[in-house]
């Protein structure tokens, strides 16, 4: 294949260009920003990235606009565009043959609609309340949260109540069990970032009915968070695995003891937001090498040699979509064991991602040793052999 991951992070080629749809760059929404962010990350890795779909991107961001010379551009050059489509976004509509569906909430949430994913789309998860068995995929937890900006002053009274209101409707609201001059944040009149980070330093608590990016923030300037829950609306609100990943910093009641835990854990937050980097980044290299080895299997140049895999790969998705893994496993070993095509090594590997995440540890071991006998520069299986090995040591 013509895409390796190299050594070098400086001399690397990524040949297939990311065309990432999303509306114009907007303060008061996560699920936008991490859209625009992803564009960035993939074009500071070396990647070719492109915004679709938006005119106003942020001054400080290297996200480029497609427009119908670079797309010709690339048609010249015979390159095989990615699409990255957020969950709000449904079928295909730029008909590129990869695909990507960014889940930056569950399916039907915010826009109520049907994703309608074709059978070799690739799935990433912004959060893992978002996962979806239905599809499996991988996770891309982007940290795109400005923690210069959204930090704790100790030295700062704080004198004000807030109340974080955006899906669930006002009249559901009930403010006689709320502090009296409760100040409202809604994203309808939202606030630049610099006055909503001088806001939430000055804030007591802050309640929430819904989930959201603005309650990490809140957590990062100290203010503890008290989430709610109004029937009908529960799907938005803050769940148990959002609190575990809050670093138990949300509160369940405004009792004194629970708001002093809640600020207590929020400096914790912080330092565990900023090692997250870290990880982002090795969940980019592995997005970037699935979404290139995918455009790389569909390109017209190599779609007949590789169609055989492409066939075997998609009717081994079909038995995860009903949720038979077991089945899938199967499919693929007997593929294996009556192939002898070049090219098994992308079936080896995703044996492998099959047999660890069902916990077949040993097995997934042998299927990525497999894998590098074939293709020994394959860092995702280099990495993937690395961290089993790891697994292997703690049983």
């Amino acid at each position: 294949m013509a895409y390796r991951s190299q050594p070098s992070r400086l001399h690397r080629k990524i040949p297939a260009p990311y065309y990432i749809v999303t509306p114009d760059y907007k303060e008061g929404s996560s699920g936008i920003q991490c859209l625009h962010y992803l564009c960035h990350a993939l074009n500071l890795e070396g990647a070719k990235a492109f915004i679709v779909g938006a005119q106003h991107t942020h001054p400080d961001l290297h996200t480029p606009l497609l427009t119908d010379e670079i797309r010709q551009l690339h048609m010249a050059h015979n390159l095989q565009p990615i699409a990255v489509y957020p969950e709000i976004v449904s079928g295909n509509p730029l008909s590129l043959s990869t695909c990507v569906r960014y889940m930056l909430n569950k399916e039907g949430v915010i826009a109520g609609n049907k994703i309608s994913p074709n059978p070799n789309d690739l799935f990433f998860y912004y959060r893992s309340r978002f996962y979806d068995p239905s599809y499996p995929g991988d996770y891309l937890e982007l940290p795109m949260h400005d923690t210069a900006l959204f930090n704790q002053n100790e030295e700062q009274e704080r004198t004000i109540d807030l109340l974080y209101i955006n899906r669930v409707p006002i009249e559901l609201v009930g403010f006689e069990q709320l502090p009296k001059n409760i100040k409202v944040l809604s994203v309808k009149n939202p606030l630049p970032l610099t006055e909503l980070a001088a806001v939430l330093k000055k804030a007591r608590v802050m309640y929430s009915y819904e989930s959201s990016g603005t309650c990490w923030l809140a957590l990062f300037c100290g203010c503890p968070v008290v989430a709610l829950s109004v029937p009908g609306y529960e799907k938005l609100a803050i769940l148990p695995a959002d609190a575990e990943a809050l670093g138990d910093c949300v509160a369940l009641n405004d009792d004194e003891k629970s708001l002093k835990k809640s600020k207590k854990n929020s400096k914790k937050l912080l330092k565990k937001y900023l090692e997250a980097e870290s990880i982002f980044w090795q969940q980019l290299q592995v997005f970037i090498d699935k979404t290139q080895s995918s455009a790389e299997l569909k390109s017209q140049s190599n779609y007949t040699k590789y169609s055989e895999i492409i066939t075997t790969i998609t009717l081994a998705e079909e038995y995860q979509a009903r949720g038979d893994a077991q089945g899938a496993i199967h499919f693929y070993r007997h593929w294996l064991k009556n192939s002898s095509s070049e090219n098994d090594w992308i079936i080896q590997f995703n044996l492998g991602v099959l047999l660890r995440d069902t916990g077949d540890i040993s097995g997934a071991q042998k299927a990525f040793q497999a894998v590098l006998m074939q293709k020994p520069n394959f860092s995702q299986a280099k990495t993937a052999l690395t961290l089993n090995s790891y697994s292997l040591m703690k049983e």
